[in-house]
């Protein structure tokens, strides 16, 4: 029991000292250099002997082909480099896949919103992550509009570094009425130091009712699929079988940056630095009580 090592390399004290020959066989969960681990606390395990635990995030410990570092160099201290910070979605540069032939049309009105997205959270253990999505038109952040939950039901991933959220149904407003995003995807690939992303995939299916008063003035209710029709696209029903106005929507090569975002909080009337996430019942409360209109 002194934990010191003899000539043949055997290390079988209880001081978690490891020998030579890289064999660990003590209780203090220190792994040796061949990776594997046979400790008490299975932390250190490498399941997949791809050179990764999921400690490193590697959050598929299953697959080789998944490990941390896979699309590009690691980002650094990723819950303290990332979380907390708004980015702004560029679709401008984006190649829409679906539906084919229009999809830079439809493109170019979600440019419009001038989405941002934030991440509340990342745990690299568990390889979770929180985040949502708001608009912040110039900037600024109405925080009398809800804001939408992209991971909701536990359906976020960190696999450094990239980050998988969804599917989520996110509300939207062009103007024309609230529309749904059914069953929104995000991909994103981050850059090592945390401040920008490309390499980004979005699929939704866009309810297209939204962007019928931008088409026709009048805002008869169809307005978009018949211009699609039009172009030989034709609208599929909705998922929530609300009628046959809605299309599959894919882009590839969505990208990214760090961005500055200001509010004003509706109760104490407040500045806001960066998003603030916002629920559907404090907009009803804060409306209840006049502060939002």
């Amino acid at each position: 029991s002194t934990g010191d090592d003899d000539a043949t390399g055997d290390d079988d004290d209880s001081t978690g000292d490891d020998d030579t020959t890289g064999d660990d066989d003590d209780s203090t969960g220190d792994d040796d250099a061949t990776g594997d681990d046979d400790d008490s606390t299975g932390g250190g395990d490498d399941l997949d002997g791809d050179g990764w635990t999921v400690a490193d995030g590697d959050c598929d410990d299953l697959d080789p082909a998944v490990y941390p570092g896979a699309a590009g160099p690691l980002v650094t201290d990723p819950p303290n480099t990332i979380v907390g910070v708004p980015y702004l979605l560029d679709f401008a540069t984006a190649t829409f896949t679906q539906p084919p032939g229009v999809g830079a049309l439809l493109g170019q009105y979600l440019e419009d919103l001038d989405w941002h997205v934030q991440f509340s959270s990342i745990d690299v253990p568990t390889c979770g992550l929180e985040a949502f999505q708001a608009a912040a038109v110039g900037g600024v952040q109405d925080l009398c509009e809800a804001t939408g939950d992209l991971t909701a039901n536990g359906s976020g991933t960190w696999n450094n570094p990239q980050a998988f959220t969804g599917p989520a149904d996110l509300l939207f407003d062009m103007g024309g009425g609230a529309g749904t995003l059914f069953g929104t995807e995000y991909r994103f690939t981050f850059d090592a130091g945390g401040t920008s992303f490309g390499d980004g995939i979005f699929a939704t299916v866009l309810d297209t009712r939204p962007l019928d008063s931008l088409v026709d003035p009048g805002g008869q209710t169809g307005a978009m699929c018949d211009l699609l029709l039009s172009l030989g696209v034709s609208c599929a029903p909705c998922p929530d079988g609300s009628g046959t106005y809605c299309l599959p929507m894919v882009a590839h090569g969505v990208t990214g940056s760090v961005a500055a975002v200001v509010g004003t909080d509706p109760e104490t009337g407040q500045p806001t630095i960066g998003l603030t996430e916002v629920t559907q019942a404090q907009v009803t409360d804060w409306t209840n009580q006049g502060h939002c209109p």
